[in-house]
């Protein structure tokens, strides 16, 4: 039986205001009511067993004490796309209510900033909700490199290890480069600092341009101790007071738009290990997540966790900090910015050329 054109009017206003209620009841859920007895998904933007996953799961197994409702945390790991497979995931595909956050690489949370094509997010638009620490970078050098600082190493050659040639060790690489004019070797193809490390300890590299000094103490303390290894710089948001001996990377540049290019590179270590959640989650479920990390970076049993598992949690971001040090980064200068590109791009260039001459 055909509906009148009155009738259907009249269903589809019914239709629209049920809708509108049903919304409005959705929205009225506290937090509590909503995440009580629900899992969140937590995904992560790499495989099992690295630092980002291990930094999740410590994460995941507090968390659910300090966000309101106690709801479950359950990991799912993502890797693809040195993490933009996950932050496209995150962004474009996810549920939107608060139900999915995410630990995503720090560098590619920039991946837009270097016209990464593959990227299809907005970094300004995620909800940043805190970061577990922050990291300062070293360039390590083996022991027995005969010089130990960027003067001295003007006008040698230095053999360095790296994963790829678009990865971040070879983009750091070629930042300093750059700026102090400094003649590296990349010796490319490390599955991993491990691999890397045993090859400078076979004297096939000299050194890595980019380790986190949270990573080289807790997994080779004893290098440290026993002076296998000297640094040439550190670079970060600003100095480590524990490297106060080690150049920071932005005194020793010559210009201020050596050092600006320095500063803007050097922001994802400051973003550490960032959390995020999607865009659109409502404000309400948006502070609590924060909350809930904020009390959760505070926990002893989480602190105590993290340091049986050397992980330094010790200098967390909130999601504020991190929103703002996003911010800032898109409102560089286009020339740093362009500089910036190039350098990062030079890597991509490299690595598509070496997979033709591989073919």
């Amino acid at each position: 039986m055909k509906m009148s054109l009155g009738i259907r009017v009249l269903f589809c206003a019914f239709a629209a205001v049920m809708a509108v209620a049903v919304a409005r009841a959705a929205t009225a859920e506290t937090p509590a009511q909503f995440y009580k007895g629900k899992n969140v998904a937590f995904v992560v933007a790499s495989g099992a067993g690295g630092g980002y996953d291990l930094y999740a799961r410590v994460i995941a197994r507090h968390n659910s004490r300090y966000l309101a409702g106690a709801p479950a945390f359950v990991v799912q790991n993502m890797p693809g796309a040195s993490g933009v497979r996950a932050m496209n995931f995150l962004y474009n595909v996810a549920a939107k209510d608060g139900s999915y956050i995410g630990m995503l690489p720090n560098f590619s949370s920039l991946a837009p900033f270097y016209k990464v094509k593959q990227a299809q997010f907005d970094s300004n638009k995620f909800n940043w909700l805190g970061s577990p620490s922050q990291e300062f970078s070293v360039f390590v050098l083996w022991h027995d490199v005969p010089f130990k600082t960027v003067g001295e190493a003007r006008g040698r050659q230095v053999i360095l290890g790296s994963a790829g040639a678009a990865g971040t060790g070879a983009f750091y690489a070629r930042v300093l480069g750059t700026v102090f004019g400094l003649n590296f070797k990349l010796i490319q193809g490390y599955g991993g600092l491990g691999d890397a490390f045993l090859a400078m300890e076979r004297g096939e590299i000299q050194g890595y341009p980019s380790v986190f000094w949270n990573t080289l103490k807790s997994t080779k303390e004893e290098w440290v101790k026993q002076g296998k290894v000297k640094f040439l710089v550190q670079w970060s948001k600003s100095p480590d007071p524990a490297l106060k001996d080690v150049p920071y990377a932005g005194d020793l540049a010559g210009n201020d738009d050596d050092r600006k290019m320095i500063e803007i590179a050097a922001v994802p270590l400051k973003l550490g290990r960032p959390v995020a959640a999607p865009p659109g989650v409502p404000e309400d479920r948006l502070a609590a997540l924060r909350d809930g990390l904020v009390g959760t970076f505070k926990d002893a049993a989480y602190r105590r966790d993290c340091k049986n598992q050397n992980l330094d949690c010790t200098a967390p971001v909130t999601g504020e900090e991190l929103a703002d040090v996003i911010r800032r980064v898109y409102a560089a200068p286009d020339a740093v910015r362009e500089r910036l590109v190039g350098i990062y791009h030079e890597g991509r260039k490299n690595r598509k050329k070496k997979k033709k001459k591989q073919q």
